[in-house]
């Protein structure tokens, strides 16, 4: 892959992996995404002590805000995806900014896309501590591999 695609493509991976589920939660795991929702999602352990947080997945989603925000502008839009990638993660990013576009102008602002919802966090949450565990991350990539498998 050249070095300039990995951007976008992180840009797209950020989307997808953060925003969109369930919907996405369960799709056919990309192999650009290495099928490991639950190592995106370890990501956000801040603290290294295998447990993500919800003020740990915040703060995650702030970083993942920079990196979405591709024009710099402080806004998630359609602005933000390279005409290349449009046709694919344009849908994405309608999906987005519809379901965490809280004041109608839209686009997704910081504050939005960082206290917007987290159905994604939530799914793994399976025993609804607020916690999310390496074992809890695992068990929904291996559903999502499970149902892509058939």
């Amino acid at each position: 892959m050249h070095a300039l695609h990995r951007p976008i493509l992180a840009v797209a991976l950020a989307v997808a992996g953060t925003a969109l589920a369930p919907a996405l939660t369960f799709a056919r795991p990309s192999p650009a995404f290495g099928g490991d929702m639950a190592g995106r999602l370890m990501e956000a352990d801040a603290n290294h002590d295998g447990l993500v947080s919800r003020a740990e997945f915040h703060l995650w989603r702030q970083s993942q805000f920079l990196r979405i925000d591709r024009n710099g502008d402080g806004f998630l839009s359609r602005e933000d995806v390279p005409a290349l990638l449009s046709g694919r993660v344009g849908p994405r990013l309608d999906a987005l900014v519809e379901a965490f576009d809280t004041d109608g102008d839209h686009r997704v602002s910081r504050a939005e896309f960082v206290e917007g919802p987290t159905p994604g966090f939530d799914l793994a949450d399976a025993n609804h501590d607020g916690l999310v565990s390496k074992a809890e991350a695992s068990a929904v990539r291996d559903a999502a591999r499970a149902r892509a498998r058939g």
